[in-house]
């Protein structure tokens, strides 16, 4: 129960975090250009430097391969939630461009922006150990399966493996990278620097739901309403695979119940906000992946807490 009350807890601030974006989008402050240019800061600074020093921070080598069994997970979660996204826009009579961009929806989770935060909350310790051995199966599928989903059909043919693999060198990546070889190494970092940049790395999940909360002020929301498969993936990815998932985990013995439960938590995150910035720029139903982001996103207030109860009672 005391998971349940964090995540809870978490989100709420997360509500209030959103609840300024709008403010901030109704009074004036921020437009859309002005979103854009939250969401880069984001993306390209203050996510990877919280990347850096979270992973950094009071880790060491030992603990950092102790960690490596998650991306296993990881690469198995990923081949499931494949299986049954794709099974479930099918079944929904999706087809074409719709359904691929509705199985990158609920594929991919909104990790960066919420998990991560959530994460760090539960479990200071190791949690972004996880989040590191997490991230590197994440991102190789996201900018390879991923991307290739958010491509229009007719324009599939012209983006190159290569191509979408040069876009795995990211702020991100590179942020995990670095830290990776810093707790290998050993190399001591000054502390002056490590404080400038944990403060830094800080103000990411403020400013990404500030994004997002100004994000949904531009959307059609009853459309997004009107579409029955948004509330599948939130029923059956948000809450019934990651409780199957968690005693598939439990089951084999190859994680610990703590690593159990950050692959749990992430595989119940709302879909990727990048989701909705990637298929708008690829001109690839762009508001309709907006339309799940808003869905999931304020199904997770509840659905989270539903999921972290659920296996910390199997957990018990």
């Amino acid at each position: 129960m005391e998971y349940a009350q964090i995540v809870f807890y978490q989100l709420i601030i997360f509500v209030i975090y959103g609840a300024i974006g709008v403010a901030a989008v109704k009074g004036g402050i921020l437009d859309e250009a002005g979103l854009h240019a939250v969401s880069r800061v984001v993306i390209k600074v203050t996510l990877p430097v919280m990347l850096f020093t979270n992973t950094v921070s009071g880790v060491t080598r030992e603990s950092l391969l102790a960690s490596l069994p998650v991306t296993g997970a990881t690469a198995v979660m990923y081949l499931l939630l494949a299986g049954l996204c794709w099974g479930m826009g099918r079944a929904l009579g999706l087809r074409g461009d719709q359904a691929s961009v509705f199985m990158a929806s609920t594929m991919f989770g909104n990790v960066g922006f919420i998990g991560i935060p959530i994460i760090a909350m539960l479990f200071p310790e190791r949690g972004m150990l996880y989040i590191a051995a997490f991230t590197i199966v994440d991102q190789l599928l996201m900018w390879t399966l991923g991307i290739t989903l958010l491509t229009p059909a007719e324009k599939r043919g012209s983006v190159s493996p290569a191509q979408n693999l040069r876009r795995l060198v990211n702020a991100a990546t590179i942020a995990i990278v670095l830290a990776v070889a810093v707790v290998l190494t050993g190399l001591p970092l000054p502390g002056v620097l490590m404080e400038a940049l944990t403060k830094v790395g800080s103000v990411t999940s403020p400013l990404a739901l500030i994004y997002l909360g100004g994000v949904f002020c531009f959307m059609d929301i009853r459309d997004s309403l009107r579409h029955r498969e948004f509330y599948a993936a939130t029923v059956i990815k948000m809450l019934v695979f990651p409780v199957l998932f968690f005693l598939l985990m439990q089951a084999s013995g190859l994680l610990s119940t703590e690593m159990a439960m950050t692959m749990t938590i992430l595989s119940a995150m709302p879909t990727m906000t990048s989701i909705g910035m990637l298929a708008k720029s690829n001109g690839c139903c762009g508001e309709y992946s907006i339309g799940c982001i808003f869905v999931t996103t304020i199904a997770c207030i509840v659905t989270l807490p539903v999921v972290c109860m659920a296996v910390s009672a199997l957990a018990a």
